[in-house]
């Protein structure tokens, strides 16, 4: 009976949780722009004339649902993308990415409602092409 009980807890736990979203910012990517923001790996790109730097951007990939798809560098760049647009960047200088599967770390994993994670950041510029 006591195993019974722990595993309709452990249900409606997880089914509570699965209610609220995820607890991370997720943006909704639209290709067009994604396509227009250049992702530069390489910081020489500070040394060309007419760089205005925005400053840091991060952002988070995040399989909320396990039937959703698993966190991935490429959405989490395409976040960053779409998030250094939204502050009028046209160029980012990416700087890293790191994978998290769910954990109960603090700020990582379930403690974010995500079964797997991948944070990202970079530093949203602007190329003046003039």
């Amino acid at each position: 009976m006591k195993k019974l009980f722990v595993g309709i807890l452990m249900v409606c736990l997880v089914g509570m949780v699965g209610c609220m979203g995820p607890f991370v910012d997720i943006i909704d990517v639209d290709k067009n722009i994604v396509e227009e923001i250049k992702l530069y790996t390489d910081k020489k790109i500070l040394t060309q004339k007419d760089i205005i730097i925005i400053g840091p951007v991060e952002a988070t990939s995040c399989q909320y649902l396990i039937w959703h798809a698993t966190a991935s560098n490429e959405n989490c760049i395409n976040q960053l993308k779409m998030k250094a647009f939204n502050v009028g960047a046209n160029a980012l200088i990416f700087g890293m990415t790191q994978k998290e599967s769910a954990t109960f770390i603090p700020s990582k994993g379930i403690n974010r409602n995500c079964w797997t994670t991948v944070d990202c950041s970079a530093v949203a510029i602007i190329i003046n092409n003039n």
